[in-house]
Formats: structure tokens, C-alpha cells, sequence
């Protein structure tokens, strides 16, 4: 019973934080014009906030190592509760007319960054405690715990949206996401892991960093797509922007589900996590190939979800790979962290412009160009190997 509160109120706390960007990814830009704020403002208040994650992350690892992985997850999931509800409160002060736009951006922006920064604490802490409580045996099925929390949080972010904005309108449901994120202090006090002396591995360090910075090449690649779907799919339908908005919306929750599925299945293999890493990277590339020849948006969407499925298997199964080569766990967890964050500074930028070009298929060539680092790096035969669970 114990254990199980542990987990839930990871599970809670990371599925808070998944739930809140959900909803303001799709409340940011409406209310962003009706302050009279620009596109191009709007979605430098989203990218500050990935900006802020690349230096923070591995700092918060490594203090989660030195101070208890509990306090700094609470910092973080806390931190970022209130960062939305303070979004939220300067949004309603432009609104009411207290704030123009021309003080309202700078402060939004300073908000995000806080957010990123602060809330970069939740997932090396999570991740870090994972690895330093669980049995090698039984890590990689640990390790599938903050990638279903993510996705859950991100699926009812979606489902319940247009509910939520319908009844509270856009702001509220802002405050709502912070008062989630006070739901992990149900959980208790965690046990403290157990100390485990690390095997020794010839050139550990050296592995890490190559598996660490090829897991973030093929994440640039997953950005990239994700961004470039909208174009994609008005491009191939021939739609216009309120059915483009539709279309993606529901690309995302199709994708989100097969995201989920791809998380369980590598917790539940029986095969080793770099073999369950290799076939997520297949199921990707075959996505990629999918979408490319896809005549239609049923298509394309068919291909996202097939790449979700395989970055879904390959998640967890990276945090383990990360995690029995690692010294400290919470400072390895981090520099993944970092890695993910910068996939989506760089990703979404190559993406949108490499679909805006008349050959639109250059961007999933690209992405398809950036899962070969990693495929080479797990077929190295120096790569650590799990026993099957």
C-alpha cells in the first residue's frame, strides 16, 4: 500500500504538469490576440519555458541526489502549479484592463521562465528516485511510470478542454492545473533508496554521453514532425484553418493513445531494453515512411500515431539504458531531461520551416535522418543490457 502511494503521487504530480500544458498550448494563443499580444509573442512565452529546462534540469538532478528526490519533486510540481496559477492571474489583470500589452508580455515571459525552470525539478527527481529504488530486474518497468503519466495527463487535457472552456471559460481552467498540482502531497513520505555501489563499467561516462546525445538528435526528428503536422495535414486535406485546428487536434489524442500503448508495451517485454529500443526506432521509421506516402490526412495521421507508438516504447526504455550506466542517477535523469529539452527548441523551428518549402516530404526525411545516430549507438556492442523482466 505504501509503495502504491508512492507511485501515485509521482503519477500525480507528473500528470498534473503534462494536464496544465495541454491546456495552455490551446488557451495561450486565443487569449494571447485578444490582449493584443502577436502570434510570434505567444509562442515565445511557450519556448522560454523549454529554454529555461536545458540548464535547470541537470542542477535539480543533482541536488535531488544530495537532498532527497521527494523535496525536490514537490518543489518542482508545486513551483510549477503556481506558475500557472500566476499565468493565470496576469492574463485576468489584461483582461480587466489593469495590464497592457506592452507590460503584459515581458511579465508572461518572465512567468514561463520561472515555470521552466522551477518545474524542470519534477522529472530528474522522479526519474532519479526510480532508478535508485528499483532493482535493475524490475527497471524498466518502473521507468513506463512517467511516461504514462505524461500521456494521461496529456489525454484528459485534450478530452476535457473544449468542456472546460465552455463552462469556465479560458482563463479558470489555469487555476484549475495549479490546484492540481498540490495532489502529490497525498503521497506521503517516500523511502529512501537503498545505497547500491555502482559496477564498474569501462568507458560508462563516455557511453552515456553518446546514448544522451543521440536520444536527443531522434527527438529533434520527433519534434519536427510533431510541429509540421498541422501544415501537413492542411496541405493533403485541403483544409481550412478551423478544420485544420480539428484534424490536429484529434491527430494529437489519436497519437497520444499510441504513445501510451508504446510506454506499456516496453514496461511489459520480454526482451531486453536496447532490443525494445531498436523496435520502437523501427515502428518510427515506418511511421515516417507511412506518412510520406500517405495520399490523404487519414493517412497522415496513421503515420503519427505509428511514430508515437515507437518513441513510446523507446522512452522508458532510454531512461534505463541512462540509468545502469549512471553514477548518479538524478544528474543522469537531468542530462536527459536537458537533451529532451533541447529537441524542443531546435525541433519545432526545423520542422515548420522545412514544411513551409514546396517539398514538404524534406521534413520527414529529415526526421527519419536523425534516428540513424541513435540506432548506431544501440547496436554498438559497448552498450549495457538488461536481463528480460
Amino acid at each position: 500500500m505504501r509503495a502504491a502511494r508512492h507511485r501515485l503521487s509521482l503519477g500525480l504530480g507528473l500528470a498534473s504538469l503534462s494536464f496544465g500544458n495541454a491546456i495552455l498550448v490551446a488557451v495561450l494563443l486565443p487569449l494571447s490576440l485578444e490582449l493584443g499580444l502577436t502570434e510570434v509573442e505567444a509562442g515565445l512565452i511557450l519556448s522560454v519555458g523549454a529554454m529555461m529546462v536545458l540548464p535547470t534540469a541537470p542542477f535539480w538532478g543533482v541536488l535531488a541526489d544530495r537532498r532527497g528526490h521527494r523535496p525536490v519533486f514537490l518543489i518542482g510540481v508545486i513551483g510549477g502549479a503556481l506558475s500557472f496559477a500566476a499565468l493565470g492571474l496576469l492574463m485576468w489583470l489584461g483582461r480587466a484592463g489593469l495590464l497592457g500589452a506592452g507590460m503584459l508580455f515581458p511579465l508572461l515571459v518572465a512567468t514561463r521562465a520561472v515555470y521552466g525552470g522551477v518545474a524542470s525539478a519534477a522529472q530528474p527527481a522522479a526519474i532519479g528516485f526510480l532508478a535508485a529504488a528499483t532493482p535493475v530486474a524490475g527497471r524498466l518497468r518502473a521507468m513506463s511510470l512517467p511516461g504514462v503519466a505524461f500521456a494521461i495527463g496529456a489525454l484528459a487535457g485534450g478530452a476535457l478542454l473544449w468542456g472546460l472552456v465552455t463552462v469556465l471559460g479560458l482563463i479558470a481552467p489555469l487555476f484549475l492545473v495549479a490546484a492540481l498540482g498540490f495532489l502529490p502531497l497525498l503521497g506521503g513520505t517516500w523511502p529512501k533508496p537503498a545505497p547500491t555501489a555502482p559496477q564498474p563499467v569501462a568507458g560508462r561516462a563516455g557511453r552515456m554521453t553518446a546514448l544522451v546525445g543521440a536520444a536527443s538528435i531522434a527527438l529533434v526528428g520527433a519534434c519536427m514532425v510533431q510541429s509540421a503536422l498541422p501544415l501537413i495535414l492542411q496541405d493533403r486535406g485541403g483544409f481550412g484553418p478551423e478544420q485544420t485546428a480539428r484534424m490536429t487536434a484529434l491527430a494529437g489524442l489519436i497519437a497520444t493513445g499510441a504513445s501510451l500503448l508504446g510506454v506499456k508495451l516496453a514496461a511489459w517485454s520480454r526482451i531486453c531494453a536496447v532490443q525494445v529500443s531498436l523496435v520502437g526506432l523501427v515502428v518510427a521509421a515506418v511511421g515516417l515512411g507511412a506518412m510520406g506516402a500517405a495520399p490523404g490526412a487519414a493517412g497522415t495521421i496513421l503515420g503519427a500515431a505509428l511514430i508515437a507508438l515507437g518513441f513510446g516504447m523507446l522512452t522508458p526504455s532510454l531512461q534505463f539504458l541512462v540509468s545502469i550506466g549512471a553514477v548518479s542517477q538524478g544528474r543522469a535523469a537531468g542530462q536527459l531531461s536537458a537533451a529532451s529539452a533541447a529537441a524542443w527548441i531546435v525541433g519545432p523551428t526545423a520542422g515548420l520551416y522545412l514544411a513551409a518549402q514546396p517539398a514538404k516530404g524534406g521534413v520527414l526525411i529529415a526526421a527519419g535522418a536523425c534516428l540513424v545516430p541513435l540506432a548506431g549507438v544501440l547496436l554498438s556492442r559497448r552498450m549495457p543490457r538488461n536481463r528480460p523482466v
